[in-house]
Order: structure tokens, then C-alpha cells, then sequence
């Protein structure tokens, strides 16, 4: 994956909210239209029914933990 998945930061923000509710156990709060979008793009996949983020997606969310935490 070698060009940026999103548009723009805050795409980028909104992905790693989703990566949030994953690690807390509420992966119901994220838009069944967005896993979609994720999944395509591989920033996560799907093993059965559980949701996991790739290393591709883990890498976004660190950028946009940078990203959510720098506006002060």
C-alpha cells in the first residue's frame, strides 16, 4: 500500500476511532459500511466474524493517534 488509503486526516481520524472501539471490545459501533471500506483497502480483515487490523492498518492508526493528539 503505497499511496495514503484516505483523502484527508480526518478519513484517517475516523479510521482509527475504529480501530479504538476494536481494541475496547465494541467493534459493533463502527458503520458496517466502513468495515467494508476497511477491509477492501486491507487496513483490516476479517477472520470468521472478528474483526482484526492489519499491519497496514495499524500503521494508519498511528499516524492519525499523532494526528488527533497534535491540534491540541
Amino acid at each position: 500500500m503505497d499511496d495514503p488509503p484516505f483523502a484527508d486526516a480526518a478519513e484517517r481520524i475516523q479510521f482509527s476511532q475504529a480501530v479504538s472501539y476494536l481494541e475496547s471490545g465494541t467493534p459493533e459501533l463502527i458503520p458496517k459500511e466502513r468495515v467494508e471500506v476497511y477491509v477492501a483497502s486491507g487496513l483490516m480483515r476479517r477472520d470468521g466474524d472478528v474483526l482484526h487490523v492489519t499491519d497496514a492498518g495499524q500503521r494508519q492508526h498511528e499516524i492519525a493517534k499523532g494526528e488527533r493528539f497534535s491540534d491540541g
